[in-house]
């Protein structure tokens, strides 16, 4: 038989009036709520999935139950309804459908990039500044060398697009159609070279033979002798390999 204390004493929990201590750790969620169960004795009715992942604070102090359970459950996207006999805990209806501590974590998959360390865009030596066959390293001039590969991934159809990706150059259209070359602001349609021999007449420049094309930029590209002081483009041709 149960008495009218006990009664009123069982009602006092289950509203949440009754004040204890407590003292739960923060970590996960399911387990706090476990210890809370234990302390208090009220009966607690959840969802183990809803819980899945979801941590909690802890609970450290003198709380009565209802406000140990909001506690324990902030910022957590549930909430303790009361019942009959306890609390049932299930999703806030007036929360975010998905908050920053109920959102789980996406693990991505591992991706492992690889590359060569020699680049076929890298051209060792050049023949244009100093008419030799000379290391690029040992040449005290501004150069850069479009390689047989990049003209092949990039497949230019015409020079403004082969110099597009070559710094400190600009291609526009000169007088008559010519490709006219702009060399650090100054403009020239007679610096055209093939295999170092003067090439500035009016026509429709392949690459379907060109090795590479070597940029000299700045004044000593009037070793090559007339034509503008800003720089000079030299289109190598395919040598025979056998």
């Amino acid at each position: 038989m149960v008495s009218s204390y006990d009664t009123f004493a069982a009602s006092n929990i289950v509203a949440g009036t009754t004040e204890q201590i407590y003292n739960i750790s923060a970590g996960s969620l399911k387990n706090a709520l476990d210890q809370f169960t234990k302390q208090t004795g009220v009966s607690l009715s959840y969802d183990a999935t809803e819980l899945e992942g979801i941590t909690t604070r802890g609970l450290n102090g003198k709380f009565s139950v209802k406000r140990g359970l909001d506690r324990l459950l902030a910022e957590s996207g549930l909430q303790a309804v009361p019942q009959v006999e306890g609390y049932i805990v299930r999703k806030d209806q007036a929360a975010r459908p998905e908050t920053k501590s109920t959102k789980k974590p996406t693990v991505l998959p591992m991706m492992q990039v690889s590359a060569d360390k020699d680049s076929r865009y890298l051209a060792p030596r050049s023949t244009t500044a100093m008419k030799t066959n000379t290391l690029l390293r040992d040449t005290p001039q501004s150069i850069t060398v479009v390689t047989q590969k990049q003209i092949q991934d990039q497949a230019p159809l015409s020079m403004a697009e082969a110099m597009r990706y070559v710094p400190g150059i600009g291609v526009s259209s000169g007088e008559g159609n010519r490709d006219a070359v702009v060399f650090r602001g100054q403009r020239s349609t007679g610096d055209f070279y093939i295999d170092g021999i003067r090439d500035d007449v009016q026509y429709f420049r392949d690459f379907y033979n060109i090795d590479r094309i070597e940029v000299l930029k700045g004044p000593n590209g009037m070793i090559f002798g007339r034509g503008g002081s800003g720089g000079v483009i030299n289109r190598v041709r395919k040598e025979a390999n056998w």
